[in-house]
């Protein structure tokens, strides 16, 4: 069963044309103004999709969702595969991506943990493990295909395409066997009973102590992933090559596969006090690549090595942490919630950045930096507020958490 989940994972992860997508549009003649029209509709989808998609999930079944993303994401190649014969089909393409995206997000976390309690499991420390192995493996599968991607490439955009709607077929099969799990009953009713608004409206006034913590990871994660896009920028104006710069991108990216698995071994008791630590590795990161001048590259790329490693194991301890302090009933909609609230600040964030910066990188990473001191001693107080994991029944009962 656990290899059946950790092989969707693979699957699913497995987008071959994540760096290429932009070049393969260029090379078949489509406008700048298209491929940016393309990338609006993807992420309008996944901001879109994210919470809805989760929400069915919990109403009404994780499985269908899994299944239903691996499917999207073949029907997405598929588009892009006959992208030559008009705009219409990249659109469309954009959008089945952005589904491929979307209907797995927070619903294959949430998931996860109803499979280690139906082994019967109460230990944290299970959950952590496999969140762990199963992250590792998204990693290495975005790793696998980043690097054989442009292998690929070479040879044919055509062999890519059919090769990555493959893989999106084997995520779905591989879906279809993983066990059908009912859905966690809705407090105070049945879930068919009580309208999606009002099961809404009740999470929302029901789980501060989730949102406490949800809303600040958000802006932890959006400036996170702008200072990894912007590090590109970074190092091609410091004279990198390409080729060098995403040698060092690879390498930070096996930094947090290995971080990532690594972090799964480590006892309950301590997970708590390591994320609080590693916690002070995301503004460290950015403030190394803020150094002006000569001093760039000697502090820029131990800074991406520590901001990627940290991140790799501090993703898991911090959706381990959301897991635990959502609703049992609606978890894959609580995190899909942070992940849009996220994707909205990124979008907002990545522009905003570049016009302040002006160009000047070390300006950009300066503001990252200062933006993340101020949200992790917030996320530090909510960590050190709840020593312990309180019972899951509590989180869905009004009045003082």
């Amino acid at each position: 069963m656990w290899r059946r989940f950790y092989a969707f994972g693979l699957f699913s992860s497995l987008f071959l044309d994540q760096f290429l997508w932009l070049f393969y549009l260029l090379h078949l003649g489509f406008a700048a103004w298209q491929v940016g029209v393309s990338y609006a509709l993807m992420q309008a989808g996944r901001m879109v999709f994210d919470v809805p998609s989760s929400f069915v999930a919990d109403r009404l079944g994780a499985r269908g969702l899994l299944i239903a993303g691996g499917l999207a994401k073949a029907m997405s190649s598929l588009c892009y595969l006959e992208a030559g014969r008009g705009f219409g089909y990249v659109a469309l393409g954009s959008v089945f991506t952005s589904l491929a995206l979307t209907l797995p997000s927070g619903v294959d976390v949430a998931y996860l943990r109803r499979l280690t309690e139906r082994t019967g499991s109460s230990d944290e420390n299970a959950f952590s493990k496999r969140l762990a192995g199963y992250f590792a493996m998204q990693q290495a599968a975005a790793l696998a295909a980043g690097l054989g991607g442009g292998l690929i490439a070479d040879v044919s955009f055509t062999l890519l395409y059919v090769l990555d709607a493959l893989g999106g077929l084997l995520a779905a099969l591989v879906a279809l066997t993983l066990p059908r799990l009912p859905p966690v009953a809705m407090a105070g009713g049945s879930r068919t009973a009580q309208p999606p608004w009002a099961t809404l409206r009740t999470f929302w006034k029901t789980s501060r102590r989730y949102w406490r913590f949800g809303l600040l990871v958000a802006p932890l994660w959006a400036l996170t992933s702008v200072g990894t896009e912007y590090t590109q920028a970074l190092f091609r104006g410091h004279g990198l090559t390409p080729a060098l710069t995403s040698v060092l991108l690879g390498v930070a990216s096996a930094l947090a596969w290995l971080t990532t698995w690594a972090v799964g071994r480590v006892p309950q008791h301590r997970q708590r006090g390591l994320l609080r630590l590693l916690l002070w590795g995301y503004p460290l990161s950015a403030l190394l690549r803020a150094a002006p001048g000569r001093a760039a590259l000697p502090f820029g790329i131990p800074g991406l090595c520590v901001g990627r490693a940290g991140s790799g194991a501090a993703s898991v301890l911090t959706s381990a942490e959301l897991v635990r302090r959502a609703p049992a009933e609606l978890r894959a909609t609580a995190l899909s919630a942070v992940d849009t609230v996220q994707m909205g600040l990124t979008i907002a964030l990545f522009p905003a950045l570049g016009l302040l910066g002006t160009g000047r990188m070390d300006f950009v990473f300066l503001i990252l930096g200062c933006g993340l001191l101020c949200v992790v001693p917030g996320l530090q107080r909510s960590l050190a507020k709840e020593p312990g994991a309180e019972p899951e029944a509590a989180e869905s009962e009004p009045g003082p958490q």
